[in-house]
């Protein structure tokens, strides 16, 4: 049988698995969790080292050809448990993010009626920072882990539920 490259952008709906030549992978693959960092490739397992999370999340390939991929994913979920997910994917045209992000070193800024000035500030790849001029959030500046596919961005703050708990939110 033909080995076809894993490298590409591969979509299903919403979630994608997109891997570079540079062993740069962007992943959104379960409902808030995404993933991001860099990969290497064993056979036809993908290993991904987040040192967001400082954990490591598997990609087995399960099968493969020039337009189709499914993949069981194992991953620490919010919740701090293991989990797993499988996949069908579809090879799309679209070109996987490179390690050279372009919104490092950038940030944006948004006016809002309760936080003031919300600023997210694009540090290094991957990891953001969220802050704001207004309320208690102007004391506690959260983390944002982030992954690009393209003109989208996706990221991963936490948010207050309850009184206590604070868990992990897609935004994009």
């Amino acid at each position: 049988p033909i080995d076809y490259s894993e490298i590409g952008v591969w979509e299903s709906g919403k979630y994608f698995i997109a891997l570079s030549s540079d062993h740069t992978i962007s992943a959104y693959v379960a409902p808030n969790f995404i993933d991001g960092g860099t990969y290497s490739i064993d056979d036809k397992v993908i290993t991904c080292k987040n040192s967001y999370y400082v954990r490591t999340t598997t990609y087995t390939i399960e099968s493969i050809d020039e337009k189709s991929m499914r993949v069981k994913i194992n991953y620490i979920g919010k919740d701090g448990k293991e989990n797993n997910t499988t996949l069908n994917l579809t090879k799309s045209d679209k070109e996987a993010p490179a390690q050279d992000n372009p919104l490092v070193g950038k940030s944006f800024s948004l006016l809002t009626n309760n936080w003031g000035t919300v600023t997210y500030s694009f540090e290094s790849n991957c990891l953001g920072l969220k802050s704001c001029t207004k309320g208690t959030a102007s004391k506690y500046p959260l983390r944002v882990f982030y992954i690009t596919l393209e003109d989208r961005c996706y990221y991963l703050t936490y948010k207050q539920q309850g009184l206590a708990i604070q868990v992990p939110d897609i935004g994009g």
